[in-house]
């Protein structure tokens, strides 16, 4: 349900958390990679004008959002690229939640994938762990997140956008913009 641009969910926090849902993040190139794994899930974050086939090895539910991996509207605008909306993020948390929920009947594992699985699949993935562990762990989201997908740098509008519609007054911005500046002093070194 949706009010005021907010993202109202039925409470799933650590006290309605299974150990029976997983969460997998990857490259579009490495989904075949997968198919063993007991993958119940899968959210495609794709590139405009290119809709990811589900593999011939999966049969269950498949949802699609389509945006370019841009960090701003200014830079979208700058490269003639797609931003993601607030109603993209709104359509990933409510995918995850789904999940979620399932996982408390059966176990369930979500393979969350982009084109390279570097930015916008690792937030989306931030984003559904915020949501699963709830409010006030998001930094234990980041390091699950990085145990899952070392390799993690989420998409920092991706994760504002999440932020707001799970009115996490910017405390999960705050932990990403800190790994992007862990990374960036790494880099300096």
């Amino acid at each position: 349900m949706q009010t005021d641009g907010v993202l109202e969910m039925t409470k799933v926090g650590t006290q309605g958390t299974s150990p029976r849902f997983r969460l997998s993040v990857c490259a579009a190139a490495d989904l075949h990679d997968y198919s063993r794994r007991g993958v119940t899930h899968i959210l495609s974050i794709d590139t405009p004008g290119f809709t990811t086939p589900t593999p011939d090895w999966f049969s269950g539910a498949h949802k699609h959002v389509s945006f370019d991996d841009v960090l701003s509207r200014k830079d979208a605008r700058a490269f003639n690229a797609i931003e993601p909306t607030a109603a993209d993020i709104r359509e990933v948390l409510e995918y995850g939640l789904e999940c979620l929920i399932e996982s408390r009947a059966e176990p369930t594992h979500l393979l969350i994938h982009c084109r390279y699985g570097a930015s916008r699949s690792p937030a989306a993935a931030y984003a559904i762990l915020c949501l699963w562990l709830g409010e006030g762990r998001e930094v234990q989201a980041k390091n699950l997140l990085l145990r899952i997908w070392p390799e993690a740098v989420p998409n920092i509008l991706v994760v504002a956008y999440a932020d707001r519609l799970l009115r996490r007054q910017g405390k999960m911005v705050e932990v990403i913009q800190g790994l992007y500046d862990q990374l960036n002093e790494e880099l300096v070194r």
